[in-house]
């Protein structure tokens, strides 16, 4: 409640209480994902939520953790080869720290790092069928790998 106002009327008080009480009984719903930051991108891939959050992590929402950069997790794209039936992909994640990191999802492990941008890296497009990979930064440069 605002302590500068000195008037208020009880309409808005019951609403404020209203909207307390149903936040208190709903909060645990659904089983709630409690994350460390914000989530800055989400992509949803097979059976997979993936989030990009501002504490440096990308995550699976199976709590697969993804752990490299040194500054927050901007965006997220994934590449699999056509012809590969058994699941195995790559996850891609670029950040603040200017870097693009290609991880593989079945080991866990840090594939490449690479110095990609003079500023943050915004977002990441793969055109699987080209074997391409386009990222754009904050420095306003887009790149074809």
């Amino acid at each position: 409640m605002d302590d500068s106002v000195l008037f208020r009327a009880e309409s808005e008080l019951a609403i404020t209480e209203a909207r307390k009480q149903k936040a208190e009984r709903t909060k645990l719903f659904g089983s709630p994902i409690q994350l460390g930051g914000k989530a800055i991108d989400v992509v949803v891939e097979g059976n997979a939520i993936w989030i990009a959050e501002n504490t440096h992590i990308a995550k699976k929402i199976d709590l697969e953790i993804y752990r490299g950069h040194t500054a927050p997790v901007t965006c997220l794209a994934f590449y699999r080869e056509d012809h590969d039936t058994h699941g195995s992909q790559l996850l891609i994640t670029g950040s603040w720290d200017q870097t693009i990191k290609i991880w593989d999802t079945s080991s866990k492990l840090l594939q490449c790092s690479i110095d990609a941008h003079g500023d943050f890296v915004k977002s990441l497009l793969v055109v699987p069928s080209l074997r391409l990979l386009v990222s754009s930064g904050s420095d306003k440069i887009v790149r074809f790998w």
